[in-house]
């Protein structure tokens, strides 16, 4: 995938089995995750940082705990976040250890091993998916450049603890729909559109500060806040 601004259009050139299409519009909102290539195209900055512990996150199908509370476990050996999501799907993420490699978390018994901490039945579970990932806490250096935008997970990561993650990539879209919307119908000037990095960016990044602080209370960084052997 490829993107390039000209004076008074965008052009987007994508790439797939069935070969090369390029779609041509006023404007590009750019929502293709934290690896963004639209960010990279307009060259502005992904600041923060990433945590150095991993987590293991498991999809469930059928909900074991079959109510629709979301908890975090600050367990000082090992925490974890327990969420429901539609369709009675449960998500559960566990810390991982230091000494523990991504191929061991990965392993069905190690996650039997993890369930069985928190679910009465951890045998009889529908696993959806798994994988071993790192916590960011990143924002983009600006929302927006030119025909440019920015939104979700490509304008910003933060870790899971606050679940406003996905809430925020909804707050960015309510925010630029309608703005969008009137500029490309002649409602309302080029301009408006300098009001989405304005009054989101901000939010943001308050939300990323809340979700990482959090982390550091239920998921302590250093050996010296964890009990011996942890």
């Amino acid at each position: 995938m490829s993107c390039a601004e000209t004076g008074d259009a965008v052009t987007v050139e994508c790439g797939g089995e069935g070969g090369v299409s390029r779609v041509r519009a006023d404007y590009v909102i750019g929502c293709d995750g934290g690896r963004s290539v639209i960010r990279r195209t307009m060259g502005v900055s992904f600041e923060g940082t990433t945590s150095p512990t991993r987590w293991l996150v498991v999809d469930i199908a059928n909900d074991p705990l079959g109510h629709p509370n979301s908890e975090v476990g600050a367990d000082p050996e090992r925490p974890y976040a327990s969420i429901s999501i539609a369709h009675g799907i449960r998500r559960f993420e566990f810390m991982i250890h230091a000494d523990e490699s991504d191929e061991q978390a990965e392993d069905p018994a190690f996650l039997t091993r993890m369930l069985a901490r928190v679910v009465p039945y951890p045998d009889r579970v529908e696993v959806i998916r798994r994988r071993v990932y790192t916590h960011h806490s990143r924002i983009a250096g600006a929302f927006r450049s030119g025909r440019l935008l920015l939104a979700g997970d490509a304008a910003h990561l933060m870790p899971v603890w606050q679940g406003q993650g996905y809430n925020s990539g909804i707050r960015d879209a309510a925010n630029l729909g309608w703005k969008l919307a009137a500029v490309v119908t002649g409602q309302a000037r080029d301009s408006l559109l300098d009001t989405y990095d304005m009054e989101r960016r901000k939010h943001a990044r308050a939300m990323i500060d809340l979700s990482t602080m959090v982390g550091k209370v239920i998921s302590p960084p250093t050996a010296g806040s964890r009990p011996a052997g942890t």
